[in-house]
């Protein structure tokens, strides 16, 4: 049995914590691959709980069903646990992570105005570590329809708090529901702090990670 966790505060009020259960280890060190391995469902002789020191909310399943889910007030520095206690099963109550300090995006402005062919310089700061930075897009074309937000991962390892993105890049590849012109794309770029944890010894793997995110929207709109 294996866990995949992750505690993320995307702002500075909350953390919200999303579980797995899986019988096999999704993870690889990527933590894109959220979808893999089977389920474990669990029972009314289970119970799944996350904890920040003596304040705890069950871990209840999520919009699709896809994650069990609580949230927790952000403190940074501060053990969250997530705790699985199953019925007739070793339990495993003590999987637990701190979350990074919060951060601030320096640069590009909220709304920042770009088109094709433009390099965005991305800085925030304190600068932290294991740093990735990703970009999440929308556009609205002229016949009415929005295409569907495609998330990109830009950068990893990412040091010194700052990197240059191409608008080009962002777009690239991007999967659009309509032929027609675009008029113009939201473009969310997300910094994301992450941190490493550790998983309870009664499980047989899975990761459990603190993460930290702020994003920033620029307003594109294509050359003519």
């Amino acid at each position: 049995m294996h866990i995949g966790a992750t505690v993320e505060a995307a702002n500075d009020a909350t953390a919200k914590v999303s579980a797995r259960v899986y019988t096999s280890d999704p993870y690889d060190g990527d933590l894109l691959a959220l979808f893999t391995g089977v389920d474990i469902a669990l029972t009314g002789g289970d119970a799944f709980s996350a904890c920040i020191g003596a304040q705890c909310r069950p871990l209840t399943r999520g919009f699709l069903g896809l994650y069990y889910e609580a949230e927790l007030p952000y403190a940074a520095e501060t053990t969250y646990t997530v705790s699985l206690t199953r019925g007739g099963a070793a339990n495993a109550p003590n999987s637990f992570v701190t979350l990074p300090i919060p951060f601030t995006i320096l640069a590009p402005a909220p709304g920042l105005r770009v088109t094709d062919g433009d390099r965005v310089t991305i800085q925030w700061s304190p600068a932290g570590t294991d740093v990735s930075v990703w970009a999440e897009t929308g556009c609205d074309h002229e016949d009415g329809v929005r295409s569907a937000k495609r998330q990109r991962r830009l950068a990893v390892n990412v040091s010194g708090g700052a990197m240059v993105a191409e608008v080009d890049t962002i777009l690239a590849g991007m999967i659009f529901f309509s032929q027609a012109r675009i008029l113009r794309c939201d473009i969310a770029i997300e910094v994301v702090h992450d941190r490493r944890g550790t998983v309870d010894t009664a499980l047989g793997g899975g990761a459990i990670v603190g993460r930290v995110s702020r994003k920033v929207t620029l307003d594109y709109t294509p050359r003519p």
